[in-house]
């Protein structure tokens, strides 16, 4: 479990595929090793050790939210959505598969469901960040702007220092026409991001000096979200290794050709 709580995620999969080796019948412990499977960026098996525990406990809403959420990493909506749906029957005060289930319908263009979902979340849930920040987004989309300005001040106010956040409430701030608070929004936001990405990459060339890469890959995809422009986050991923979607394996790539970082890594589905 602590390795799982430090997010050392293939240290923890190898020590729960031996616990189900000890206890095949424990559905508990084929949840767990699904989030660290899911962890390490192996979705397949993540979905398989997720079934094995649907198959020992069908009612447990916890496992059907764990798989519709690696089901939307590989892409399979249909099965995401359909899992998310049955956490939400089993346990409809769930807020966190509200959210998840939110997030699917969001990728398949299914915004109004979308929404609803997201906001059903904050209902059940007013102190999740998460969920506020992502009906903050969604409601700028549908240009609601009042209504994205009230969660988007809530998820601040309850994370003050992320930078994605500060992003999002800039853009609020400017189709409201408040173009100051705008501006100091996106400052702050530039300004946490510069100081995240560096501290990840840093953190991530320690972790990768002890062996564990893909902790470091996750650290270094964590300076890619905060300064996607930099060439440095995706060659640090490209020589760590492996964990790269086609889309971000296609820009390591291109803004890689003036470095030594070999180019030949194949691209397989990041899950996190």
């Amino acid at each position: 479990m602590e390795a799982l709580r430090e997010r050392r995620f293939v240290e923890a999969a190898t020590a729960f595929q031996r616990a189900v080796q000890c206890s095949p019948a424990t559905w508990q412990l084929h949840n767990l090793l699904g989030v660290a499977l899911r962890g390490s960026g192996d979705g397949v098996d993540a979905v398989a050790a997720y079934q094995r525990g649907i198959a020992l406990q069908p009612d447990e809403p916890t496992i059907h939210n764990n798989l519709g959420n690696v089901l939307r990493d590989l892409g399979r909506h249909d099965e995401s959505i359909h899992h998310l749906q049955e956490a939400i029957r089993l346990n409809p005060i769930y807020a966190e598969a509200h959210h998840n289930v939110a997030l699917t319908f969001e990728e398949v263009q299914r915004t109004e469901e979308a929404e609803q979902h997201c906001a059903t979340a904050v209902e059940l849930k007013p102190d999740y960040a998460g969920a506020l920040f992502s009906l903050s987004r969604m409601r700028l989309l549908h240009m609601n702007l009042v209504g994205a300005e009230a969660a988007s001040a809530r998820a601040i106010e309850l994370d003050p220092t992320n930078a994605e956040f500060l992003e999002c409430r800039a853009s609020i701030l400017r189709g409201l026409g408040r173009h100051a608070e705008a501006e100091a929004a996106a400052r702050k936001a530039a300004e946490l991001a510069t100081d995240g990405a560096e501290s990840h990459l840093a953190k991530g060339a320690a972790v990768k000096a002890t062996g564990d890469r893909t902790q470091a890959r996750d650290l270094f995809r964590r300076a890619l979200v905060t300064r996607p422009e930099s060439p440095q986050p995706y060659t640090e991923l490209l020589a760590a290794g492996g964990a790269l979607s086609d889309q971000e394996l296609s820009a390591a790539k291109e803004r890689a050709h003036s470095t030594d970082t070999p180019r030949d890594v194949k691209a397989v589905s990041y899950t996190h």
